[in-house]
């Protein structure tokens, strides 16, 4: 897997920039995201032993990129999302180049398309009211967990531990559909008034702010250019902590743990 790292780089690459592409034509914002703005700005590019690629959309353009790619991506990508893949359970989507394979360790198991991929992430309010708040992301974290396991996501040590039995039981008395509509509307209940606080809804912490997604810049990336957060101190700060200094050899781990670029492989 680590051996062909580059050469699927390359390929998330041309994933990503059909995306973005797709977004400057349709006047949507969209941010570089984590690992995606961290090796934008500390590497030029992809972080060396990164094998995804992250970008954001404030809720409201998001719908408006769901509706557009499905019309405007080429016939060998993919859009999968919550709504037309069942067995996919994340509230974000993804872009996949078809005929490739990206398995990961925490999704093989489940009935999706395993290609490799760009992420999208949706950014939810988060109510400025700190009860209410921990009320809302209460309801999204049950019902997060109890559509991974329903859906057959989880690491081998997930599927051991008691908190997942426990999900495993909670969600017997309810479908997979049911269950992501239950989450759509707290999400919804989220959005109704705008505070300073954001997030998203699979991986809430840290909270983001509003503010971050104000202005955004253009950043070298490998051979081309993506937008980002102007002010990528706070946030990189927040996510990261020092986020210029490299972590330790053993934390530098890939994700996907079985690659195959088909045709794609000589890119």
């Amino acid at each position: 897997m680590e051996s062909n790292i580059k050469q699927i780089q390359k390929v998330i690459l041309m994933i990503a920039e059909e995306v973005t592409n797709i977004c400057d034509k349709n006047n949507i914002e969209y941010s570089l995201d984590g690992g995606s703005l961290l090796g934008a700005v500390r590497h030029q590019g992809f972080i060396p032993w990164d094998d995804d690629f992250d970008i954001v959309i404030p809720r409201d353009q998001y719908h408006k990129f769901l509706q557009v790619a499905q019309k405007e991506l080429p016939s060998n990508y993919f859009l999968q999302t919550e709504d037309n893949t069942p067995g996919y359970a994340f509230a974000f989507c993804k872009v996949l180049l078809n005929g490739t394979v990206l398995e990961e360790t925490f999704s093989k198991t489940a009935d999706v398309h395993h290609g490799i991929f760009v992420d999208i992430f949706p950014i939810d309010n988060l109510p400025d009211n700190k009860f209410i708040r921990k009320i809302y992301l209460l309801q999204n974290s049950i019902l997060k967990n109890l559509i991974w396991v329903k859906c057959g996501y989880g690491k081998l040590t997930h599927t051991k531990s008691f908190k997942y039995h426990i999900y495993k039981i909670m969600g017997s008395a309810f479908n997979i559909k049911t269950l992501k509509k239950m989450r759509k509307n707290v999400l919804r209940r989220c959005n109704r008034k705008k505070g300073k606080l954001c997030f998203t809804a699979d991986y809430p912490q840290p909270y983001r702010k509003w503010i971050w997604y104000k202005k955004f810049s253009n950043y070298k990336f490998e051979n081309t250019k993506f937008k980002g957060l102007t002010d990528y101190e706070d946030y990189l700060t927040t996510i990261y902590g020092d986020y210029m200094k490299l972590p330790p050899l053993e934390e530098r781990q890939v994700h996907g743990i079985k690659a195959d670029l088909g045709k794609y492989s000589n890119l």
